[in-house]
């Protein structure tokens, strides 16, 4: 990825509190982004970003999984990474992890984070997968 050339997220999330609070985080790293409620409105705006990162429980029409699909359809080269918040009340967290990760692998995701882990480590992964292309 070019040094100059300046990098650009999209956040899809229905909660937006939370949403918020990861585009504060990245626009603190110097990254520009944008929030969107769903993917559909996603999607309405022919997105042309570096990097996504989608919420799994959207509610409503296309899931984070349905989206994931649909933006590595339209854009083969670009970072997705699902989100999605997982606490111990849901039972086996790294079990569930693993699993919501491998399903975002499949298709055609590049990792998945748990939002318990933060804003700063859902920011840091993205950058980091950035710098590998």
């Amino acid at each position: 990825m070019a040094h100059n050339k300046e990098i650009r997220i999209a956040i899809v999330d229905d909660n937006l509190h939370a949403a918020e609070t990861l585009e504060y985080v990245l626009k603190k790293r110097g990254v520009a982004t944008q929030v969107f409620p769903s993917c559909e409105k996603l999607l309405e705006s022919h997105p042309e970003y570096d990097a996504y990162i989608t919420d799994t429980d959207l509610g409503h029409d296309m899931n984070g999984f349905d989206c994931a699909k649909e933006i590595r359809a339209r854009d083969p080269n670009a970072v997705i990474v699902g989100i999605s918040l997982i606490s111990e009340s849901e039972g086996d967290v790294a079990k569930k992890e693993s699993e919501l990760r491998e399903i975002y692998r499949r298709l055609g995701a590049d990792d998945f984070v748990n939002r318990t882990d933060g804003s700063g480590v859902i920011a840091a992964r993205v950058l980091e997968l950035l710098a590998g292309r």
